[in-house]
């Protein structure tokens, strides 16, 4: 996940946000952003090939990732390849939380919630 590294505050309009670390320029969106024609399955610059290693990390990072955001009561909200960064050799990173919404996790519809993202990885 990319790390958070502050809160803003003090914005005079009274909006909050959030400060995140830099990305290095050497990561990229493992999928193409969605079109209306693709926008129900990922989809994959052409000639895109992934080692099983590669494809292994990638989704024991992102599930990791989810696992932590979940134990907070935080959904992803749109938890797709075009949201998960990677370069040659680091760890994926999810990004674009622009989705994201926080959920009370002793609520009844908590593991439901959980389901769908978890069904859409």
């Amino acid at each position: 996940m990319v790390a958070v590294l502050g809160k803003l505050g003090g914005h005079p309009g009274r909006r909050e946000g959030l400060v995140l670390e830099l990305i290095d320029p050497a990561y990229a969106n493992l999928g193409l952003p969605p079109t209306f024609a693709s926008c129900t399955r990922d989809v994959y610059a052409p000639g895109s090939t992934f080692s099983a290693r590669q494809i292994a990390d990638i989704g024991i990072g992102i599930a990791s990732a989810c696992a932590t955001l979940h134990a907070k009561g935080l959904m992803h909200g749109d938890l797709y390849a075009h949201n998960i960064m990677v370069d040659a050799t680091g760890p994926a990173l999810l990004g674009d939380f622009g989705a994201a919404t926080s959920y009370e996790r002793a609520g009844p519809q908590a593991s439901q919630l959980e389901r769908i993202e978890v069904r859409a990885f």
